[in-house]
């Protein structure tokens, strides 16, 4: 734990730049123009996720495309399936302040990922609709409702990264892809393990995290196992650095975050 508090550190102090927070406000005076709270989500699973970025070709770009790619998809988040007109704002505002970094292949790569995430999200929100005792109204507001879709969404997100630093390298390989999404698997087992969402009996959908019983030991054995996935597997240590920053920065947010622990309000 204590080299990737270091290397968590490392990573902040690298993207203290004038260019990343000249990012961050522009990101921030959007995510107010939509009407939206706690902007600290975005820079959460940004700071965690974008570990190591320090060591990439392109470190303050990389960490910006993740924080203008973790604003659309939380901003969705609160509209999506709710305010159609709200999604096009939305989707046209965020994929127009990352084609200023992605090249055109990368923003067709973005938006056939992004597309088909939204498209899964349409037919969970439409499941949890026919489940009894589960108002329509939390399902459409609150499609993450037990939260794997954040990690399961990095997937693409390391392609991305993968695509941005390291155009030359083969991530359509069998054994890549299936790396990816075995560590995309496993991000989200960290969040599963780590809290239960509840809703709280308001009268607004209120959902809550509560800390699951057992969770820093399940979590931990949930890193190890990662870990020696990524010392045995046959890819390169490009790929193997951005599969690496995925899970322990996954693990990082799950049991550092302080909206996971010790807090009462809700998430949005």
């Amino acid at each position: 734990m204590g080299s990737l508090i270091e290397a968590l550190n490392k990573t902040k102090q690298a993207m203290a730049s004038d260019r990343v927070f000249k990012a961050k406000e522009e990101l921030k005076q959007c995510w107010d123009e939509f009407g939206l709270d706690h902007f600290e989500q975005v820079m959460d699973f940004t700071n965690y996720l974008a570990l190591y970025s320090e060591q990439l070709p392109h470190p303050e770009t990389t960490y910006i495309v993740l924080a203008i790619l973790f604003s659309h998809y939380l901003a969705i988040d609160k509209y999506l399936l709710v305010d159609d007109a709200a999604v096009d704002k939305i989707d046209s505002k965020y994929l127009g302040l990352l084609s200023k970094y992605l090249s055109d292949a990368e923003m067709d790569y973005y938006c056939y990922s992004y597309k088909s995430w939204v498209a899964t999200c349409h037919q969970e929100i439409i499941l949890k609709r026919t489940l009894p005792n589960v108002p329509s109204t939390a399902a459409r507001s609150s499609m993450w409702a037990d939260w794997r879709s954040v990690n399961i969404g990095t997937a693409p997100f390391m392609v991305l990264v993968m695509m941005l630093n390291y155009p030359n390298e083969d991530m359509h390989s069998a054994l890549a892809k299936s790396s990816i999404v075995y560590i995309s698997m496993q991000c989200a087992l960290l969040n599963d393990v780590a809290s239960v969402i509840k809703d709280k009996g308001s009268n607004e959908v209120n959902y809550y995290l509560e800390v699951a019983p057992g969770t820093i030991e399940k979590q931990e054995d949930i890193l190890e196992a990662s870990n020696k996935y990524l010392e045995m597997v046959d890819l390169s240590q490009n790929l193997k650095r951005i599969l690496s920053s995925a899970v322990h920065g996954s693990y990082l947010l799950y049991t550092l975050s302080n909206r996971y622990f010790g807090r009462t309000e809700a998430n949005w």
